[in-house]
């Protein structure tokens, strides 16, 4: 029987359903031969060209690449560019802040898709968060009730993600009337 569509047709249903499974730069092309009935559909799955982070640069984006963890050659595959965004997140302890929505775009790069990936760097976190000095929490039976505060610097280091922390820490406590405190750098 004739084909009820072109070939083309049929690649970009079939297209579709490989992005919609989460191969964005995945590419199918079809042919039908009238004299054989046969049609034939290529599907290129779409890989990694290069992986760009911008927002950064030197050893810097060359660290975010590596948290990233998309090589070149593999296929481009949406959650594994979900994972690696959340990965960059939780090895740099807040210091990048991913940018847009969705934070990344896909460029063709010849037969390959360039991924770029946009961070804004966060060089400087101030943190305030209820707490004392130890984990003995609002309440213990030597200071009575014992309220706190915690305040945090981070200055964020964008290589190695070894970041400084200095950190105040105050309590006072209501039944001893004395102001419990600390200092710690990390």
């Amino acid at each position: 029987e004739p084909l009820p569509r072109s070939a083309e047709a049929v690649a970009r249903v079939l297209e579709s359903f490989y992005h919609l499974e989460g191969y964005p730069a995945a590419r199918v092309s079809g042919a039908f031969d009238d004299t054989t009935g046969v049609l034939t559909l290529t599907v290129a799955e779409g890989r990694i060209g290069a992986v760009r982070v911008t927002g950064l640069e030197g050893s810097a984006e060359a660290r975010a690449k590596q948290s990233l963890g998309l090589e070149p050659g593999e296929p481009l595959r949406e959650p594994d560019v979900w994972v690696g965004l959340s990965r960059l997140q939780a090895e740099a302890l807040g210091a990048l802040q991913p940018m847009g929505d969705p934070p990344y775009t896909l460029e063709p790069l010849g037969a390959d898709t360039k991924v770029v990936v946009s961070v804004k760097k966060r060089p400087v976190r101030v943190y305030v968060r209820g707490g004392g000095p130890r984990n003995s929490g609002r309440y213990n039976r030597v200071d009575g009730f014992a309220p706190g505060v915690r305040l945090e610097l981070a200055l964020s280091d964008f290589n190695k993600y070894n970041h400084c922390r200095l950190g105040v820490f105050a309590a006072y406590g209501f039944s001893t009337k004395k102001l419990r405190y600390g200092v710690g750098l990390r």
